[in-house]
């Protein structure tokens, strides 16, 4: 009668630990999903062009592009965008002076932008 008792009081403590063990490896594997997510640009193109026509009075838009910036662009990023992520719209076309003009809107933030 004792051993039953100690064999039942085992097999309850392993399953218990089994349960702890697999809730703890279910947990890992879903926090693991969604930190591997992948995640497109907070910016949409139509907001960046917003973007570059309110703040750098473009009038009309040849090409708009969504890359990585160069080197030499990544040198003209806006100081509070330093640390952010280097992936810009490139938003290209003429001022109101007919003058070409290359507007970098970040894809991030539509608050991080420069022209060159």
């Amino acid at each position: 009668m004792i051993l039953l008792k100690k064999n039942i009081i085992f097999l309850v403590l392993a399953l218990c630990c089994l349960g702890v063990i697999l809730s703890v490896i279910l947990n890992n594997d879903s926090s693991n999903a969604e930190q591997n997510e992948i995640k497109g640009p907070s910016v949409t193109r139509d907001v960046a062009v917003q973007t570059a026509k309110d703040f750098f009075q473009l009038i009309e838009v040849e090409k708009v592009e969504l890359r990585h910036l160069t080197t030499e662009e990544l040198k003209q990023m806006p100081m509070e965008a330093k640390d952010k992520t280097p992936i810009y719209y490139i938003v290209k076309g003429k001022d109101q002076t007919g003058s070409k003009v290359t507007v970098y809107v970040s894809s991030d933030n539509e608050n991080h932008h420069f022209k060159n």
